[in-house]
């Protein structure tokens, strides 16, 4: 296994993609809509990344990174958004960001050199 990956979208479209996408490069693959969902997720198991929207609808994924980087201070986090811009998400403690839309090729880059760090 490549490794563990919580993904975190309120869109299932995006959701679908990036699970399937991942699960082919052989990955273990997380998906949530719910932001709160996450958190129960990241204090009760072990994951390599994270992916988070901006957008949610319980949460916003700059309070979600804040809050992770709290409680898991070395989990590598990717922001993902439209509606969001990167000082933001690196400002709250994301690792990378990457706007949307995205190409695959360059969020798998991504992931593996976070992963390749560990």
């Amino acid at each position: 296994m490549a490794g563990r990956i919580l993904i975190i979208d309120d869109d299932y479209l995006i959701r679908k993609l990036l699970r399937d996408f991942f699960e082919l490069l052989g990955y273990e693959v997380l998906c949530l809509e719910r932001a709160r969902d996450a958190l129960s997720m990241v204090k009760a198991e072990c994951f390599d990344i994270v992916i988070t929207d901006y957008s949610m609808p319980d949460m916003d994924g700059i309070e979600l990174t804040r809050v992770i980087r709290q409680i898991k201070p070395s989990l590598p986090i990717i922001g993902i958004s439209a509606a969001c811009d990167e000082r933001r998400f690196l400002d709250a403690g994301a690792d990378h960001f990457i706007p949307k839309p995205f190409e695959l090729k360059r969020l798998k880059n991504t992931v593996e050199e976070h992963l390749k760090a560990f």
